[in-house]
């Protein structure tokens, strides 16, 4: 069971030489959505917990929860935990795990911002790696941080784009890509959810709450809201919703990330997408609602460039 990745948009802009942002200071705190083999649920909390020397460098702890139900559990959560270290030299992030499993002896390099269009970061064994597209800088909790615009090659999330943030590490992917890259049909899914630190307040990219263990749905149940097809992400001046199904009489709400509601469109019965204007909107991120008859039936995100 994975759920469907809601769209995130990018906005590209011209540096603006600000300072470097320290990544993980302590009290940093990380919330993933979790499936493993289709059949776990669950969620990953990630806390940058204390600073330590590990391997002869400075480093901060980060203390990794993972919550988890299972299907036919009867609501039973297990829980697990493991330690994860970074340190940042510059423009640079270095991860180091001590999981056997995970087979990394020593600090390789996780996020590296003095990359230019065009590079190629290499993680692990080099199966893995992340391609720059582009670089620029986004507009979150009212400050602008550097961001880099790629790709994973044959991710699933969301089509393949991954945005890296110099604040919290990746926006739409697991904050240690180079453990998990991408997620097979069988394999392990952790999507980003929310973020904050002492001077960064929560910034929450899900309809669930940070901690929310999603519940198997039974077969006589609705099912959860897909997510909709929206296109161009990023984007300007507009964008086409395409839904799932030829709508019903309907309606559809575009929400800015405080919760406040910009604008209402409605949907004609037999709509199988829908323009939606966003001219005069201020760059940023936004949420997409599609309801019928009350009961959400669609959602997801954009990024709407200046």
């Amino acid at each position: 069971m994975k759920t469907s990745l809601f769209f995130i948009g990018f906005i590209l802009f011209t540096f603006c030489g600000k300072a470097q942002t320290e990544f993980a200071p302590i009290g940093a705190t990380w919330h993933f959505e979790y499936y493993e083999f289709v059949s776990t649920v669950g969620y990953e909390k990630i806390v940058a917990a204390k600073d330590t020397m590990i391997l002869g460098r400075q480093a901060k702890k980060l203390e990794l929860t993972r919550a988890t139900t299972y299907y036919g559990a009867n609501g039973v959560i297990n829980t697990e935990r493991e330690d994860h270290y970074i340190y940042q030299t510059g423009d640079t992030v270095y991860h180091y795990t001590n999981d056997s499993f995970m087979a990394m002896d020593d600090f390789v390099i996780l996020y590296d911002f003095s990359l230019v269009p065009g590079d190629t970061l290499f993680y692990g064994s080099g199966f893995h790696y992340f391609v720059l597209d582009s670089i620029g800088t986004v507009e979150l909790n009212g400050e602008e941080y550097r961001s880099q615009y790629g790709r994973i090659p044959d991710s699933e999330i969301a089509d393949g784009i991954t945005i890296i943030n110099e604040k919290f590490g990746a926006m739409n992917d697991y904050l240690f890509l180079d453990i998990q890259d991408y997620c097979f049909l069988d394999g392990d899914c952790q999507y980003f959810r929310c973020y904050e630190d002492s001077n960064f307040p929560l910034l929450q990219l899900s309809q669930d709450s940070c901690e929310h263990i999603p519940t198997f749905v039974a077969t006589n149940e609705q099912a959860p809201p897909p997510a909709l097809f929206i296109s161009p992400n990023p984007a300007q001046g507009f964008v086409q919703v395409k839904f799932p199904a030829p709508a019903q009489a309907s309606l559809i709400h575009l929400f800015s990330t405080d919760g406040k509601r910009i604008k209402t469109l409605e949907i004609q019965a037999g709509t199988t997408q829908k323009e939606i204007a966003l001219g005069g909107l201020p760059a940023g991120l936004y949420y997409i609602q599609w309801q019928q008859n009350g009961i959400p039936a669609g959602c997801g995100k954009i990024m709407v460039q200046k």
